[in-house]
Order: C-alpha cells, then sequence, then structure tokens
C-alpha cells in the first residue's frame, strides 16, 4: 500500500466524484494534474492522450484507488459524525 498525500486524496475525491447517497457517480479528473501524474507513477491512476476536442489529458483511478478513496471518505464521514 502506498502512502497517499493528502493533496492526492483530495484530487481523487475529486476524480471520483461522489453523490448525496455516498455513490461513486464518475472517475475522470481533465487537465494537468501532479498529484494524479504521481499515482499514474505507482500505478494508481492512468493518463490518457489529449483528445481533439478537449485537448487537456484525462486521468481515470485505477480499481485499488477507487476503493481506497471510497474507503477513507466513508471512515472519514463516519468519524465525523455526518453519518445521516
Amino acid at each position: 500500500m502506498p502512502n497517499i498525500t493528502d493533496k492526492q486524496y483530495e484530487v481523487m475525491k475529486k476524480t471520483i466524484g461522489l453523490d448525496r447517497r455516498k455513490q461513486i457517480v464518475r472517475n475522470q479528473y481533465i487537465g494537468p494534474n501532479k498529484e494524479l501524474d504521481e499515482l499514474v507513477d505507482i500505478g494508481w491512476a492512468s493518463k490518457h492522450a489529449e483528445d481533439y476536442l478537449i485537448k487537456k489529458p484525462t486521468y481515470f483511478l485505477s480499481e485499488q484507488a477507487k476503493r481506497y478513496t471510497y474507503n477513507r471518505f466513508l471512515e472519514e464521514d463516519t468519524a465525523h459524525g455526518k453519518d445521516d
């Protein structure tokens, strides 16, 4: 298990996008991002070439990274008493 920094975790949360029911609703981050480049290096994300329409790199998290982010989010959410 790699050490994930808080900055990387915040970007991972934005990448998977959770709805109000805490379901993962997307797995995409568009635009250059240093933290996601670091995750690509350890195999926790993939970076896809610039598309001719968007003209920016697109990142997707691996299944392991999505699970880690989701589980950490649920732990923090419950620990802060926000679970309703």
